[in-house]
């Protein structure tokens, strides 16, 4: 009886256990999920070297300082300030001899083109700097060109607005005619924009500067403009022109930011 307890639990214990299917051979596949191991090679290739030394960074050369010099004269002939101005620069001098002329000035530690600068509004005279030649010329009309970064367009704008009233008149009497009053507004405003007419006329205007020698050519299709006019009056258009462009470059980008809104 004992001996059949023991053989009936050993059966109990065999059917519990979890019998696995074979696993055939040709069903096993090696590393079909895991990706392949990059090689050491092209992970070499990939990593950029170690920066071990920074590019050097040229210093900024300082500014060179212009010489000063200290000029005092009274009633000085232009040419003899002129040549000693020159030689105290070291430079070469060519004047024109239509210069003429007195001078009084009394400058003090001022650089060569500001003394230039307060020469010449005494004597018409103008002046330029090239390399070690100082060059003195007679203020006489010459040409320059000038860009104008605006488009070749006019535009008119015109609008009428008309108002019209009428009051009637209450508590009339029988038999009497109704009163009243009637009333009648009309506005118009024309509003003319040709920017190219305007800027013509006031820059030949300024070249003029009361006289007939300046003389004003434009070509609208490529922004240019021609002007013939004395050193002096350039000064006067391109500062002239410097405070148009700004004023316009103003007003289209505020055109153009009402639009993109």
């Amino acid at each position: 009886m004992k001996y059949l307890l023991i053989i009936v639990t050993l059966i109990g214990l065999s059917a519990c256990k979890t019998v696995l299917p074979e696993k055939d051979p040709r069903m096993t596949v090696s590393g079909h999920i895991d990706k392949p191991a990059p090689e050491k090679a092209s992970i070499d290739q990939a990593i950029p070297p170690v920066v071990s030394q920074l590019p050097v960074i040229a210093v900024p050369k300082p500014v060179e300082k212009l010489q000063t010099f200290t000029v005092v004269a009274t009633n000085l002939p232009a040419s003899e300030l002129l040549f000693a101005l020159a030689r105290d620069a070291r430079l070469n001098l060519d004047i024109d001899p239509a210069i003429d002329g007195n001078i009084s000035i009394n400058a003090i530690d001022q650089t060569l083109p500001q003394i230039l600068k307060r020469i010449s509004r005494q004597v018409n005279l103008r002046y330029f700097i090239d390399g070690p030649n100082m060059v003195i010329q007679k203020d006489l009309p010459f040409t320059r060109l000038y860009h104008v970064d605006y488009l070749n367009m006019s535009r008119k704008t015109k609008s009428d607005v008309s108002i019209t009233t009428q009051i009637a008149a209450t508590g009339t009497v029988e038999g009497s005619g109704g009163g009243g009053s009637n009333s009648s507004t009309s506005i118009t405003n024309v509003s003319n924009h040709d920017f190219w007419n305007s800027l013509e006329a006031n820059v030949l205007s300024l070249a003029s500067n009361g006289s007939s020698k300046g003389s004003v050519i434009s070509n609208r299709e490529s922004g240019t403009l021609s002007v013939l006019a004395t050193a002096a009056a350039h000064d006067q258009i391109q500062e002239f022109m410097d405070k148009v462009m700004s004023s316009v470059r103003k007003q289209v980008l505020i055109e153009a930011t009402v639009v993109e809104v």
